[in-house]
């Protein structure tokens, strides 16, 4: 049973305009709510209770394009996103449906689950594409694309390290990842 608090939010959600918000307004206030009465340890049985929440507003706002460039509205799809199994596919699927195209949070993210399963040449793509979509933080976006560019240089390093090249060999296998990341 839900307690008075709660369906008091849930009619926000179900009707925004008789109480004078929008629709992310109504879906944030909930979700904020559902996150607070959340206890410290998080249970299993809150953690489903926000990830349903979350599922609830994907659906249900996936088609309402004016919010696709706000802030929490891609927040709360990266949350729901790193909540669920298959984060790459929601994401790639987010792009396909132009949602949020200019949202940093849908770019870095991508970058980073590439990032994390070692396609990093994908990853580049996912911050270039960023740059391309004209994401609403731009500096940001720079400063996360520099940070990636110190990752791949570090770990470009520990590999030559770890093999026995000769110079030749090392200086082409840098021009080549340099290259690589150019294209």
């Amino acid at each position: 049973s839900l307690n008075k608090e709660e369906q008091e939010l849930i009619e926000r959600i179900k009707n925004p305009n008789k109480y004078n918000i929008t629709a992310l307004n109504a879906w944030t206030n909930y979700i904020h709510w559902v996150c607070h009465i959340m206890p410290e340890g998080k249970s299993q049985d809150d953690q489903i209770r926000l990830y349903v929440a979350l599922e609830n507003f994907t659906r249900t706002m996936l088609d309402e394009r004016v919010f696709y460039d706000k802030k929490e509205y891609m927040n709360f799809w990266v949350y729901y996103i790193d909540l669920s199994r298959d984060g790459l596919d929601m994401l790639n699927f987010l792009k396909k449906k132009k949602v949020a195209l200019r949202s940093i949070k849908l770019h870095t993210s991508i970058a980073l689950i590439y990032e994390r399963f070692h396609e990093f040449k994908k990853a580049n793509e996912a911050y270039l594409e960023g740059f391309a979509a004209g994401v609403l933080d731009d500096e940001k976006l720079k400063d996360d694309y520099s940070t990636f560019e110190k990752r791949m240089v570090n770990r470009i390093n520990r590999e030559i390290e770890a093999t026995d090249l000769d110079y030749r060999k090392i200086d082409q296998y840098i021009h080549d990842e340099i290259s690589e990341r150019s294209s």
